[in-house]
């Protein structure tokens, strides 16, 4: 029930993709509505000072003039405001801003008033929405602005009151000018214009992102996420073959890819191990099965005394012999049982690949003379240069191994030919015999335990020794090479890297 609850919730949680196309979707509506009050607020700005209050000094100013004449001013004081009805009209007719109402005071209440429709000054009483500003600007003696929204009586105006001032002072006059809600929003058209024009194109633009995102990263997650399940149930199928992309998403693609190809490959490791388990058990088992009957029918025969006196030096060398290969197999398998144990170390010191062969050689000299194979030993590298870090012991079984089954397998009046050169700071120990050689087919596959090339008539031995000889070279940081054609011979390569007259080894030597 909970793991379905869980798979319910995850269900039903938006996708990657989805949360980060509307966080910036957010981002555009939050930056579009600053820009929006960005805007309105210069606009209003620009209103208020380049209109109201630059037209109101304006007035105040011409009046001021004005009332520098003795006789305008008696009649400014005496509120005979027809002597004014010119110079209003003409005020209000060319230098009055669109929509911008202006009202000029006189000291008795009397304030002039502009009728545009019939284009007339008209005189009447200060209307009441005025009485607080006007009240306010004679007290302060200066500018004094009333907001919209600030006076009941005039909730959709802007007012801005300057008072007139003449040689003596406050007259007692002022001007006001004054701006509907209405008609400031009229200004603010081409801000909303642009702002819509700004949204429509986020909008846009908030599609195209979204439809990216879906595209470069919530299908290849949902890819990786896929990949990521089959891997569960070990299948390893690269879930991008061809990458292209190099931003972090192709960085990970490619990184899924390399991992998919390791696995793949350990999982073909893994499954060729079992089967190279399976294939040795079984053979380890047919080659006991088949000695140890041999030895329990003998001892039966000698223990029920129907073994004829001459036939028991013959009897006992059988049992010498099947003793022997029993004993070498299960020493094989134990060395490699040994050799492939995660925990295995083996100790390492300067060895002379030259006193390594003539080991060997001394100890192979008695069989191959017996089977009739001539020993060689090329020496292209003084012995002071032929010194490799390893161990001593396993080199000599793994020389050893290569130049037994080269005696082994060569025919009667055949060469076995050991060279030892020199490649930079690479030793090169080669094996190379003129015997039956391998099928090519077969070439890649001798290292695998118990296997025998299919042209192999010597059952000898325990199937081990190539097995053996790999995984020492792999302790020991050697690379083995093996070249065979059938009827022609066999070469296997060795090689190590050298060490410096000073006891270094070559490859750590910095240039």
């Amino acid at each position: 029930m909970s793991a379905s609850n869980d798979s319910r919730r995850s269900a039903k949680k938006p996708s990657l993709a989805y949360r980060l196309s509307h966080q910036y979707a957010l981002t555009l509506v939050i930056l579009n509505v600053v820009v929006l009050i960005a805007f309105c607020a210069s606009n209003i700005s620009y209103l208020y000072r380049e209109t109201l209050v630059d037209m109101a000094h304006r007035v105040v100013a011409l009046f001021e003039d004005s009332l520098e004449d003795p006789e305008m001013e008696a009649a400014f004081h005496d509120s005979r405001a027809d002597q004014f009805r010119r110079q209003l009209a003409d005020l209000n007719k060319y230098s009055r801003p669109e929509k911008v109402q202006i009202y000029v005071v006189f000291p008795d209440g009397v304030t002039s008033y502009y009728n545009e429709t019939t284009d007339v000054v008209d005189f009447r009483l200060l209307p009441p929405e005025f009485f607080r500003v006007f009240s306010a600007a004679v007290l302060e003696e200066g500018l004094v602005t009333q907001y919209p929204f600030t006076n009941r009586l005039s909730l959709f105006q802007w007012v801005v009151a300057v008072p007139i001032r003449d040689q003596g002072g406050v007259t007692g006059g002022l001007v006001i000018t004054s701006i509907y809600l209405g008609d400031i929003l009229r200004y603010l058209v081409p801000v909303f214009l642009v702002v819509g024009i700004s949204s429509l194109c986020s909008a846009l633009l908030f599609l195209r992102v979204r439809r990216h995102l879906v595209g470069t990263l919530a299908l290849p997650l949902k890819e990786v996420t896929t990949a990521l399940e089959n891997w569960r149930v070990n299948n390893y199928k690269n879930p991008y073959p061809d990458v292209t992309r190099s931003d972090e998403i192709g960085q990970l693609a490619k990184a899924l890819s390399h991992m998919a190809a390791e696995l793949e490959a350990d999982r073909q490791r893994r499954e060729q191990d079992d089967e190279n388990r399976y294939h040795f058990f079984s053979d380890v088992s047919h080659e006991l099965k088949t000695p140890v009957a041999a030895l329990r029918a003998q001892i039966e025969l000698l223990s029920d005394g129907l073994a004829a006196p001459e036939e028991l030096p013959q009897f006992y060398d059988s049992l010498r012999r099947d003793t022997l290969h029993i004993q070498r197999l299960v020493e094989d398998l134990l060395l490699l049982s040994r050799l492939q144990a995660p925990n295995f170390t083996m100790e390492r010191e300067p060895c002379c690949l030259t006193d390594i062969i003539r080991d060997v050689f001394y100890t192979m000299d008695a069989l191959a003379a017996q089977s009739g194979v001539r020993l060689s030993f090329q020496e292209e590298v003084p012995s002071a240069q032929a010194i490799v870090l390893g161990n001593y012991t396993r080199l000599r079984q793994m020389v050893l191994i290569f130049v037994e089954n080269a005696v082994k397998y060569s025919g009667e009046g055949s060469l076995v030919e050991v060279l030892l050169s020199r490649e930079g700071e690479t030793l090169l120990l080669i094996v190379r015999d003129n015997g039956r050689g391998i099928p090519a087919e077969e070439a890649d596959k001798v290292f695998q335990r118990q296997y025998r090339a299919s042209n192999s008539t010597n059952r000898e031995g325990s199937g081990l020794g190539l097995s053996i000889a790999q995984t020492i070279a792999e302790r020991l940081g050697a690379s083995l090479s093996l070249e065979s054609r059938e009827h022609v011979g066999t070469t296997v390569t060795i090689r190590m890297e050298a060490m410096a007259s000073d006891g270094v080894q070559a490859a750590d030597v910095q240039p």
